[in-house]
């Protein structure tokens, strides 16, 4: 079941490259760690003011910022 679920949520992250492709295409392998850092947190603040906010709140919108954060975990890892 994890791996299913895994499995699923990388080709999630898949999906949000292919798409960001143009944006992204080597320009993250430039981009110094501290700035990948700020990206990822602008995104986990996005996610905490929607959770925090005490309103229903959209869980598609929730997800596509967590795939980000992966993404951007992903970036970091493979300059490191």
């Amino acid at each position: 079941m994890v791996k299913e679920g895994l499995l699923n949520f990388v080709k999630k992250m898949e999906k949000v490259l292919k798409e960001k492709e143009p944006k992204y295409e080597n320009n993250w392998e430039n981009i110094p760690i501290g700035e990948l850092r700020t990206k990822m947190n602008e995104q986990i603040k996005n996610i905490s003011t929607i959770l925090m906010s005490g309103v229903t709140w959209d869980k598609k919108k929730v997800k596509r910022s967590l795939v980000h954060i992966a993404n951007y975990c992903y970036f970091m890892h493979n300059k490191i």
